[in-house]
C-alpha cells in the first residue's frame, strides 16, 4: 500500500472512531442483516454446488450415451458445409450411403443421389435452409454404393453457426420400409373391408350412443334394410321393443367391464327385428375397442331360425322313430350307463309275454337259457366297459315256453356332445336259420339303422328347399351320410340338372297338393336312376304348408312289372303306395282276402286275381306253403302277433328272395279270430347295403388314424419350438447379466472412485458438511454397484444337476437375505432327472421372490419344496400387502411367464392371498417314480458340504 493510501486510511479510521454511538448501532444492525443474507446465500450455494456435481455426473454420462446413440442411432446423422460436402457422419448414415465413414467424409452429398432431379432438389434444400434460418425437410432418392435398389429417404437440415461458418446439421430418415409398410396397411385395410363385406354373418359397429357406424352386406340381407338407411340410425331399430331396455343396460355394463369380447352364444337367447317388423331368433358375439377416447362396439349376428326349426324337426323325427320301432320286425332294447336295461320295444314284450316292469334292469336275464347266461353277460359287460359294439347269440324263452335262438347286436349310444349314454341293441330270431344252416349276421346297429332298412328313400324338406330329414336308403343313393344331407339345399345335394327336373313338382306340393310322378333323375354319384316319387304336403297347426314329405322308390330294375298301387282307404292306400312290402289278408283256409300290388307281382298275377286264391295257386314250394299255413293257424289260434325275421319266398320268375314278415290276428266284432294280416318286406338288398356300409366304415377308420398321426407330429413340432424359445430367453438373460456386470457396474465403480476423491478433496479443505455428503454419495453408489451385481447374478444361467434345484433355491434365499428374511424349507433332497424341469422351477421361484421384494414390500419370504407320493410342490409365501385381486392382477408379464413355464413342464400354477396378509404362489406337478433321499442321507451330505 502506498503512503498516501495509508494516510487516507488513518484519517478514515479517526473519523470512524469519532462517529456517534447511533451510527455504530446502525452499522451493527446492518452488519447482522448482511451476515444473515450471506448465510442464506451460502446455503443456496451449497445446494447449487450439490446440484452442479450431480449435473456434471449426468452430463458426463449423457455425453457418453450421446456418443453411443449418435453412432448407433437408427437414423443417419451428418454435418454439411455450405456447399453440401459431408463434414461428419455417423455409422447409420455411412451404411445408407454404402461407404465407410472415412471414405464418406469430405464427399459431396449430391453424388449419392439417384439422378439430376434429386440433386436439384438437394441444392434447393440447402438454399432454403440458408435463407430461412430454420429446419427444412425434403424427400430424395439415394443410389447407394454397392446396392442394386434405390432407397427413398427424407433429409431434415437445421442451420447452425454464423453466416461465414455456417454448418447444416442433417438427419437422414430411410422411408423405404415405411412406404412399404404404408402400402401393406392399405392392402390390409382393403382385405379387411372385403372380408367384412363378404362375411356370411351380419357385422354391425355402433358407438357409445348406439348409433350404427358399420352395416355389412350380410346385415342388409338379415334385416332387409340397406346400409345407406341403417348407418347413422339407432341400433334399437333392429331390436324388438321388449328387449331394447335390457340391451341398453347390457351394453352399459359391458362397457364398464374389463372384458374386450364375449363369444357366440354367451349372451343367451336373443331376438332381432327386421325392417318390416318381423322378429327372429339370433346368436350374437360382441367386442369393444377404444379409438381416440371413444368406445366402439362391434357385434356379429347369426340367424338361428333354421337351427331351431331343425331341432323341432328332430323331436318330431324321434317320435316317428319310436312309433316305427314298435312296428319293426325285430326285438329292441336300451340300457343306461349302469348296464341296466331301461326300455324294450313292443315286439320284445310280445315275444317273452312279460310286462315292461318285469324286463327292466336285469329282469330280461330270467328268460335267457341257463347254459348261455354266463357267456351272454360276459360278452355284454366286457363290451360295455370297453365302449365297443358287440354281437352275440343266445337262447331266449318265448311266451309259449320254447327257447328261440336270437342274434343280439349292441352298440354304444352317445349324446349330442359325444358323451356316453348307454347301449342300444336289436335281436333277430335266427332259429330257422340255425336249423337250415343259413345263419345271417345282420348288422342292425342303431335305431336309425333299424327304422331305415327299407329300400324306399324317405325325405322331408322345408319350404326354403332344404333337407330336414333323409333316411339311409336316400343316403346310399347319394353316396353320403344322412348328416351330410340334412340342412343342405336340394340343389346343392342333387345338382342343378336334377333340381330343374323336380322343380315343377315341388311348386305343386308347396301349393298344398299331393304330387305323384315318375322320372329319370341324374344322381351325382349313382348316375341316372328311374324313380317313383310321392310328395305329401307337411302342414302346421293352422294348415299352412311348411314343407313336404317325399317317398322315393328306385324302380329302375322293376319299372316294367310295377303298377301304381290303388288306395282302398285314404290313409291305408297312401302307406301301400309308398312301400314295396307285400301286404295281404288271409282267412282260416289260406285264401287271400286282400293283397297289394307287391304281393301280386310276387305271385305273377294281378290284385284282382289274388282274391280267393291260396299260396298253392302260385309258384310257392310245398315246404313254403306248409310253413305259411302253420304260422297262420298258430296266430289265429293264439290271437297273438308273430314276427318271422327271415323267410324265403319263390317268385313268379322262379327267383328265391328273402323277406322279413310280420303277421297280426284280425278279430271280428264278436271277438273271434279267423283272419290274418301280414306284411312281408324284401330284405335281399339289405345284405348288400350292409356290406357297403362295412367297407365305408373301414375306410373312415383308416382316415381317422392317418389324421391322428398328423396331429401328433404337429404337437411334437410345437413342443420343440417352445423349448427353443425358452433357450433363447435364457441366452438373453445371460447377455443382459454380462452387460450389467461389464458395463453398468464398471461405470458405477468409476463414479464411486470419483466420489471418494471428491470426499478427500473436501476433507482437505476442512468442509465437514460437503465431506459427509460426498461420503454418503459414495456409499449410495457402492450400494448401487452391489444391487447391479445381484441383478447380474440373478440373470446368470443356473447349472442344474440331480440335486441342483435345492442348491439353487438355497443360494436364491441367501442372495435375497438383506432387509427382508428369506429362507428355504426342504425336508429332503428332491432329485429331478430333467434339467429343463428344474430350471423352469427355479425361474418360477426367482420371479416370485422378485415380485415379493419389488411389489409386495414383504419382510419375510419363505420358499418351500416338497415331494410327497410323486407330487412335487414348490411354493413361495410372503407377508407383504398382498394382491388386491389375484384374478385381475394375474395378467402381468411376470405372472404370465410363471404360468407359461408351469404349462411347459406340465404343472399347475396358482396364486392366492394368505389368510392374514401376504401372497402365496404354488406350482405343483406330477413326477415320475422317484427314489428321494431319506432325511439321514440329506444330513450326511449337508455335513460333507
Amino acid at each position: 500500500m502506498s503512503a498516501p493510501d495509508k494516510k487516507t486510511s488513518k484519517k478514515r479510521h479517526k473519523k470512524s472512531a469519532a462517529a456517534t454511538p447511533t451510527l455504530k448501532r446502525q452499522l451493527q444492525s446492518k452488519l447482522r442483516s448482511q451476515n444473515k443474507a450471506l448465510q442464506h446465500i451460502r446455503n443456496q450455494l451449497e445446494l447449487r454446488n450439490e446440484a452442479l456435481l450431480r449435473a456434471q455426473t449426468e452430463i458426463e454420462e449423457g455425453l457418453q450415451s450421446y456418443a453411443a446413440l449418435y453412432d448407433l442411432a437408427p437414423l443417419g446423422y451428418m454435418t454439411l458445409d455450405t456447399r453440401g460436402r459431408i463434414m461428419q457422419i455417423n455409422i447409420t448414415g455411412s451404411i445408407l450411403l454404402g461407404y465407410a465413414r472415412p471414405e464418406a467424409a469430405r464427399q459431396p452429398f449430391s453424388q449419392f443421389l439417384n439422378d439430376k432431379d434429386d440433386r436439384a432438389l438437394f441444392q434447393k434444400h440447402l438454399e432454403s435452409c440458408q435463407s430461412s434460418g430454420s429446419n427444412v425437410i425434403t424427400d430424395l432418392h439415394l443410389a447407394c454404393h454397392g446396392m442394386q435398389t434405390v432407397r427413398q429417404v427424407q433429409i431434415i437440415s437445421i442451420p447452425k453457426g454464423s453466416e461465414k461458418a455456417r454448418r447444416f446439421l442433417t438427419a437422414i430418415i430411410d422411408l423405404t420400409e415405411r412406404k412399404q409398410a404404408e402400402k401393406a396397411v392399405r392392402e390390409s385395410e382393403e382385405r379387411l373391408a372385403g372380408i367384412v363385406a363378404s362375411a356370411m354373418d351380419a357385422i354391425i359397429t355402433v358407438d357409445a350412443g348406439q348409433r350404427i357406424l358399420l352395416f355389412n352386406k350380410a346385415a342388409e340381407r338379415m334385416f332387409h334394410c340397406p346400409a345407406e338407411k341403417a348407418v347413422g340410425t339407432d341400433i334399437g331399430l333392429f331390436i324388438p321393443q321388449q328387449f331394447r331396455q335390457r340391451h341398453e343396460q347390457h351394453i352399459k355394463r359391458f362397457g364398464r367391464t374389463g372384458e374386450t369380447s364375449r363369444a357366440m352364444g354367451s349372451l343367451g337367447a336373443i331376438s332381432g327385428r327386421r325392417a318390416d317388423g318381423e322378429e327372429f331368433p339370433i346368436e350374437a358375439s360382441i367386442s369393444k375397442t377404444e379409438i381416440a377416447g371413444h368406445q366402439l362396439f362391434t357385434v356379429i349376428l347369426r340367424d338361428i331360425t333354421d337351427r331351431i326349426r331343425a331341432k323341432e324337426a328332430l323331436a318330431a323325427s324321434e317320435q316317428r322313430f319310436r312309433v316305427i320301432m314298435d312296428c319293426a320286425p325285430v326285438l329292441v332294447w336300451v340300457s343306461d350307463t349302469t348296464k341296466l336295461c331301461t326300455w324294450f320295444n313292443k315286439p320284445w314284450l310280445e315275444f317273452v309275454g312279460r310286462t315292461m316292469e318285469l324286463e327292466l334292469g336285469n329282469g330280461w336275464a330270467e328268460n335267457v337259457h341257463p347254459d348261455d347266461l354266463d357267456r351272454c353277460l360276459t360278452i355284454y359287460t366286457t363290451a360295455f366297459d370297453a365302449r365297443v359294439p358287440f354281437e352275440m347269440s343266445y337262447r331266449l324263452r318265448r311266451h309259449d315256453g320254447e327257447y328261440r335262438w336270437l342274434l343280439d347286436k349292441g352298440i354304444p349310444l352317445h349324446g349330442s356332445a359325444q358323451e356316453f349314454t348307454g347301449y342300444i341293441g336289436s335281436c333277430v330270431d335266427i332259429t330257422d336259420r340255425k336249423i337250415a344252416e343259413a345263419a345271417v349276421r345282420a348288422k342292425e346297429a342303431q335305431l336309425w339303422l333299424i327304422t331305415q332298412n327299407t329300400p324306399v328313400m324317405l325325405t322331408q324338406c322345408s319350404r326354403n328347399l332344404t333337407y330336414t330329414f333323409a333316411n339311409r336308403a336316400c343316403a346310399n343313393m347319394l353316396r353320403l351320410e344322412p348328416e351330410e344331407i340334412i340342412g343342405r339345399p336340394i340343389i346343392e345335394v342333387l345338382g342343378s340338372a336334377a333340381f330343374e327336373l323336380i322343380r315343377p313338382h315341388i311348386e305343386q306340393v308347396l301349393q298344398g297338393r299331393r304330387v305323384e310322378y315318375e322320372a329319370e333323375i341324374p344322381y351325382p354319384q349313382s348316375g341316372r336312376r328311374t324313380v317313383h316319387v310321392v310328395y305329401v304336403p307337411d302342414t302346421d297347426a293352422l294348415g299352412g304348408v311348411t314343407g313336404w314329405l317325399a317317398s322315393i322308390t328306385d324302380i329302375t330294375e322293376r319299372r316294367m312289372i310295377e303298377n301304381e298301387l290303388q288306395r282302398e282307404r285314404a290313409f291305408l292306400r297312401q302307406v301301400i303306395d309308398a312301400t314295396p312290402s307285400m301286404i295281404f289278408v288271409k282267412d282260416r283256409e289260406g285264401r287271400f282276402l286282400l293283397g297289394n300290388e307287391a304281393l301280386a307281382r310276387s305271385c305273377g298275377t294281378t290284385v284282382e286275381n289274388l282274391t280267393g286264391k291260396t299260396d298253392a295257386s302260385f309258384h310257392r314250394t310245398p315246404e313254403q306253403i306248409a310253413h305259411f299255413q302253420k304260422i297262420d293257424h298258430e296266430i289265429m289260434s293264439s290271437g297273438k302277433a308273430l314276427r318271422t325275421p327271415e323267410e324265403e319266398i319263390t317268385q313268379a320268375d322262379g327267383q328265391v328272395r328273402w323277406f322279413s314278415t310280420g303277421k297280426v290276428p284280425l278279430f271280428n266284432d264278436d271277438g273271434t279270430c279267423d283272419k290274418v294280416l301280414g306284411v312281408a318286406t324284401d330284405i335281399t338288398e339289405r345284405r348288400q347295403a350292409l356290406q357297403r356300409l362295412e367297407h365305408a366304415k373301414a375306410e373312415l377308420e383308416q382316415r381317422v388314424a392317418e389324421r391322428t398321426s398328423e396331429l401328433l407330429a404337429q404337437m411334437d413340432e410345437r413342443t420343440r419350438l417352445e423349448n427353443a424359445l425358452l433357450d433363447i430367453s435364457e441366452q438373453e438373460q445371460r447377455r443382459l447379466g454380462q452387460d450389467l456386470h461389464d458395463g453398468l457396474c464398471q461405470s458405477l465403480s468409476g463414479l464411486a472412485f470419483m466420489a471418494r476423491s471428491l470426499m478427500k478433496t473436501l476433507e482437505e479443505r476442512n468442509l465437514a458438511e460437503p465431506t459427509a455428503k460426498a461420503a454418503r454419495l459414495a456409499d449410495l453408489i457402492h450400494q448401487s454397484v452391489e444391487q447391479a451385481r445381484g441383478i447380474a447374478r440373478g440373470l446368470h444361467p443356473v447349472v442344474m444337476d440331480a440335486e441342483g434345484l435345492v442348491s439353487a433355491l438355497r443360494e436364491l434365499a441367501a442372495q435375497s437375505n438383506g432387509e427382508v428374511s428369506c429362507r428355504l424349507r426342504c425336508e429332503r433332497m428332491v432329485p429331478i432327472a430333467d434339467n429343463m424341469t428344474a430350471l423352469h422351477l427355479y425361474r418360477i421361484a426367482q420371479e416370485a421372490v422378485a415380485n415379493a421384494l419389488k411389489h409386495a414390500r414383504a419382510r419375510t419370504i419363505t420358499l418351500s419344496l416338497r415331494l410327497w407320493q410323486n407330487l412335487l410342490t414348490l411354493s413361495v409365501a410372503d407377508d407383504g400387502h398382498g394382491l388386491a385381486d389375484p384374478v385381475q392382477t394375474g395378467n402381468g408379464m411376470g405372472l404370465r411367464l410363471m404360468r407359461y413355464r408351469a404349462d411347459v413342464i406340465g404343472g399347475n400354477f396358482s396364486i392366492q392371498r394368505r389368510k392374514l396378509r401376504g401372497t402365496r404362489m404354488t406350482c405343483s406337478l406330477r413326477m415320475p417314480d422317484a427314489d428321494p433321499y431319506q432325511p439321514q442321507t440329506l444330513a450326511r451330505e449337508q455335513g460333507k458340504r
